[in-house]
């Protein structure tokens, strides 16, 4: 028997792809198309033997990405304001 995700698990994904979404948001509006897959999966916290799996993957962000965007409707702050701290 096939076991259903629960809820959190659902909830948790979406966040990830909301997290992924962003942050290519902001690669694509400086300028970045081409995102190092295995690269990307380390930033959002998935372990190392899992994205090692994807090191020679390219995900290449073209001008339908952007429309994508406008149509999701979710506003995503692309520059970091003044003052901010970066750890």
């Amino acid at each position: 028997m096939e076991q259903k995700e629960s809820w959190d698990e659902i909830l948790l994904e979406q966040e990830v792809r909301k997290l992924v979404t962003s942050i290519c948001a902001v690669l694509y509006h400086h300028g970045i198309t081409e995102i190092h897959v295995g690269g990307l999966m380390r930033v959002v916290g998935i372990d190392e033997d899992s994205a090692s799996q994807h090191d020679d993957e390219i995900m290449v962000l073209g001008p339908e990405f952007e429309s994508e965007m406008h149509e999701m409707g979710e506003p995503i702050d692309l520059e970091i304001p003044s003052g901010t701290t970066i750890h």
